[in-house]
């Protein structure tokens, strides 16, 4: 919702209490009630959109990125542990150079490089891998650590494509925002002539309808100042 969008939706907050609270004025075959339910139910759908904007929620991305970190942490220390019985065990798995997902991810694809059997790698390389990762085992990491620690980056790179797609399905939220606003002014148009029609004589509750119904101004940017020309050359 953007702020444009926010402020009419604050507006038609204000405009259905206050109709809710002067209901008893008009009659049942005013069409005030029919464009009333209309505008309760656009507020309400506003509402529920925008509660979901802002829900924070632990994706399933950051959870297996969790995992993973520990899983990679477990494994270059045992490397370090091992390092003194077999001199460069360490340097051949170091932890991540930062914090950041993506040096952990190539961390973690430089373990698998090294430690997951291919089905294209050749019957000496396929020894050398599980003598390798046998190592860890002993170190009591679990049988299946390699296998794991491949499972967690393919989710991983599944959890990326399933956010991507929800971004491209926020352009559809987007546009029914965008339609309910409109559809929330044209009530509110309705509504406003209502109001002037009804209280016409009613000054105070013309001021208050006008008060509760008036869309907040947006705050001005402030403009980038000119920059000061420099001192022209001495002649």
């Amino acid at each position: 919702m953007t702020d444009r969008e926010f402020v009419r939706y604050e507006m038609f907050g204000r405009a259905k209490i206050f109709c809710e609270a002067n209901q008893e004025d008009f009659p049942n075959t005013s069409d005030f009630h029919i464009h009333l339910a209309s505008l309760t139910r656009i507020h309400g759908a506003l509402d529920a959109g925008k509660e979901a904007q802002i829900v924070t929620r632990v994706t399933a991305k950051s959870v297996l990125l969790e995992a993973l970190r520990t899983d990679v942490r477990n494994i270059t220390r045992t490397a370090a542990a091992l390092d003194s019985a077999q001199p460069g065990l360490a340097a051949q798995f170091p932890p991540p150079t930062s914090h950041s997902d993506a040096d952990l991810l190539t961390t973690t694809d430089h373990i698998l490089v090294q430690l997951q059997i291919k089905t294209d790698d050749g019957d000496a390389t396929k020894a050398a891998k599980t003598a390798l990762a046998d190592r860890f085992i002993r170190k009591d990491l679990p049988q299946d650590f390699v296998q794991h620690l491949a499972d967690d980056r393919t989710a991983i790179n599944n959890a990326e494509a399933e956010h991507e797609e929800d971004r491209e399905g926020g352009v559809l939220g987007t546009a029914a925002v965008g339609r309910l606003i409109r559809d929330g002014m044209t009530e509110w148009r309705n509504l406003n002539a209502i109001m002037h029609n009804k209280y016409t004589r009613n000054p105070d509750k013309l001021r208050a309808w006008n008060s509760a119904s008036h869309i907040e101004r947006l705050p001005e940017r402030k403009k980038e100042p000119e920059p000061t020309p420099p001192p022209a050359a001495a002649q």
